[in-house]
């Protein structure tokens, strides 16, 4: 019997309960687990105590900004993938927020089925990630196994000169 999957965890961040709600509803119908917050401490203690797979934050918040949180999301997650949510639509604001670690951003308003896409995206790369770190941790396993087999056959080869080289003259 194989293991049981975890349900995919998204955490949401915003200072509009309607909002909050809504996007709750949308992505726990599409089969996901949606833990949401209007505070910043407590979307940070939530990040402690639960492995979340994406967040949704938004860039204006209460007492700080998305990025300052994204930040700190980082600092206790380094792989989570966080979409910001802006209501400004400024292109050069946004690349600025993909430098400082966003995975993408979507402005208000937007449609629900967009977020999703893009959500759907950001898990799908987050996934890939960890395929390539267990792919990596597995191929630098096999190095260290074949580079300890290797060892081990080099000095039974000289072991195995040494001896003869004993049978044959022991002074040598």
């Amino acid at each position: 019997m194989s293991p049981i999957k975890e349900k995919t965890k998204i955490l949401i961040v915003d200072d509009d309960k309607n909002l909050l709600e809504l996007l709750k509803t949308r992505i726990e119908s599409a089969k996901y687990e949606a833990v949401i917050s209007q505070k910043e401490d407590a979307a940070l203690e939530l990040a402690q105590k639960h492995v979340f797979n994406l967040a949704i934050v938004d860039l204006k918040l209460m007492r700080t900004d998305g990025i300052s949180l994204m930040e700190e999301l980082h600092a206790i997650n380094p792989d989570l993938p966080v979409i910001i949510l802006t209501g400004f639509a400024q292109l050069d604001m946004a690349l600025d927020h993909m430098r400082l670690g966003a995975f993408d951003y979507m402005t208000k308003p937007f449609r629900v089925k967009e977020l999703l896409l893009l959500l759907n995206r950001a898990l799908e790369f987050r996934q890939l990630q960890e395929e390539k770190i267990n792919y990596q941790t597995t191929l630098e396993s096999r190095i260290e196994e074949a580079t300890q087999a290797l060892h081990n056959r080099v000095v039974q080869t000289v072991s195995s000169f040494i001896l003869a080289i004993e049978e044959k003259d022991r002074y040598t």
